[in-house]
């Protein structure tokens, strides 16, 4: 399944574009350390939260979207392994030894790569509270190789 999946960059150009919202309180995404920082320069690329009007919306922008004033819409775990790719920062551990693959908790694998995961390995991922991670059991070292490449790509 891995394989049909295209890479992260692919699905950017496919994202609907809307106007940027400057209405709401907004974070921007720093994938550095994977946490959120209060901000209201809304003019630069990455991935934002917004709330507004008690409800939460993510929108990732990319150096023309913010030269054309626009956003797309994402998930937030999407937005999240976007703005980690444009940073060459994957949100994604590996340690072969236990042939277990790790996202931070709120960082899930975005939609059918998670599901190619479980699909690798026929395990659920497991929630880790102590490191905050999702970890991904019976996992190869040629799949994490070929999925870590998919989301920087």
């Amino acid at each position: 399944m891995l394989d049909t999946l295209p890479p992260l960059s692919s699905v950017v150009e496919s994202l609907p574009l809307i106007e940027m919202q400057y209405n709401g309180v907004a974070e921007h995404f720093v994938p550095e350390d994977a946490t959120w920082e209060a901000t209201e320069n809304r003019n630069q690329a990455g991935l934002f939260r917004i709330n507004h009007h008690h409800r939460t919306r993510y929108a990732y922008r990319t150096e023309a979207d913010v030269a054309s004033g626009h956003a797309r819409p994402v998930s937030s775990a999407l937005g999240k392994h976007l703005a980690a790719r444009d940073c060459g920062t994957p949100l994604v551990s590996y340690d072969s030894e236990l042939q277990l693959l790790s996202v931070p908790i709120g960082a899930e694998l975005p939609g059918l790569y998670a599901r190619a995961a479980v699909l690798c390995s026929g395990l659920l991922p497991t929630k880790v509270d102590e490191d905050f991670s999702l970890n991904y059991g019976d996992i190869s070292d040629e799949f994490a190789s070929a999925l870590v490449a998919k989301l920087l790509a």
